[in-house]
């Protein structure tokens, strides 16, 4: 038996009814967040905003030990990026690295997998005394708090991404809260947000019928890597004629996942495009956000993993456990069970000063280079101890 995720455990598969979300009236309870087509484009949408508001270029901070869509929307507006390394303890930046920096406009605050950075509060208070803007990149982390602050309120802005593998999900979609800002530049966002275009209904069908795939057989039953490549149900959601059922015969055939795959290959682009989030992936949003419960496996897994976090594990919503894992020890572990766990480094095989050879980096980035090659990512959201649950 294979064991993967199953579906997010805020979701309910009764939600995923156009007819249900066309009717939906559902309340918005965070006033300053606007919706988008991914997190990069979110983004990519606030730093061109404040670049044109300062009439500056930005030189933008944020760590190597990151997702390649956030160095792509640095490098595609008006930013110059500079490259941070990490502490191996919650795989963030730390003070320290941040206080030897002599000169940054903003901020990426990366908080890994759920675990808020441990010098939060501190690197908040450096930010405001030296004008930096902060911005928490929330795209792992919901609903975790360090020292009774609740991550995402004391920056100016937070970054959320609404993926298959976040904390909540549109299948693809993202966010920006505004947490403080000068009412001009605020005023020059939510002006150029509305203006913005809304994702086609078509683009909503086909995500909503990704969902609905996944929702099915991403589970235990069914899983297995062909038939749950986020890339091909993606591409094969957007042909309504073709059935969940058989999207999942046809990426059953290796034949015909493999050339779905080279053709995925060679049409891929960096290049982000910026939309308004449709209004029915936003219902979908709130009713997870209303649903929200912080159960899941992680303490189980944990213990009978024999791992021992060294950092702050109260009051954090674990979205992956993430551990060093160079010798492979857990995972030979859990290899050893009658079972697979999909378990691996789900985040990020290649540091970015790997992928931009050409920015600016802050120092070698080796704790950067050693988490990309030796973290584990462990899904705790189903509970692979008792797997025929």
């Amino acid at each position: 038996m294979t064991i993967t995720r199953v579906y997010p455990r805020h979701l309910k598969v009764s939600w995923l009814n156009q007819e249900y979300l066309n009717n939906l009236k559902i309340e918005r309870k965070i006033k300053d967040e606007y919706f988008f087509n991914h997190g990069r484009s979110a983004l990519l949408f606030l730093l061109n905003n404040i670049s044109k508001y300062k009439n500056k270029k930005l030189r933008v901070a944020l760590q190597a030990f990151n997702c390649s869509s956030v160095l792509y929307a640095v490098l595609q507006s008006p930013s110059e990026p500079l490259l941070i390394d990490i502490n191996l303890i919650d795989f963030s930046i730390t003070l320290e690295e941040l206080q030897a920096i002599k000169e940054i406009d903003v901020l990426l605050l990366l908080h890994y997998q759920g675990i808020p950075n441990q010098q939060y509060i501190s690197i908040a208070e450096h930010c405001k005394n030296k004008k930096i803007i902060l911005i928490d990149d929330l795209a792992q982390t919901e609903n975790s708090y360090i020292d009774n602050t609740l991550v995402g309120t004391l920056s100016d802005y937070s970054i959320h991404s609404f993926s298959f593998d976040k904390p909540f999900t549109t299948f693809e979609g993202g966010s920006f809260r505004i947490n403080k800002i000068d009412k001009g530049l605020k005023q020059l966002l939510v002006d150029n947000y509305y203006n913005l275009a809304e994702e086609t209904y078509q683009k909503y069908a086909a995500d909503l019928k990704a969902l609905k795939y996944l929702y099915k057989y991403s589970t235990p039953k069914f899983y297995n890597k062909r038939t749950s490549d986020i890339g091909s149900v993606k591409l094969l959601s957007k042909i309504s004629l073709l059935s969940n059922e058989l999207l999942y015969k046809l990426l059953s055939f290796k034949i015909f996942f493999f050339f779905v795959y080279i053709f995925l290959k060679l049409s891929k682009s960096n290049k982000i495009k910026t939309l308004k989030l449709h209004d029915n992936k936003i219902k979908l949003i709130l009713l997870q956000r209303k649903n929200y419960s912080d159960n899941n496996y992680s303490n189980d897994i944990t213990n009978f993993l024999n791992i021992n976090t060294e950092y702050n594990t109260e009051n954090i919503n674990i979205n992956r456990l993430s551990v060093i894992d160079s010798d492979h020890k857990i995972r030979d572990k859990m290899n050893a069970l009658d079972y697979t766990i999909e378990a691996k480094n789900y985040n990020w095989g290649t540091p970015l000063h790997k992928r931009c050879p050409s920015c600016e980096k802050t120092s070698p980035l080796k704790n950067s280079e050693f988490a990309s090659k030796s973290i584990l990512n462990i899904p705790v959201w189903h509970n692979f101890l008792a797997p025929t649950i």
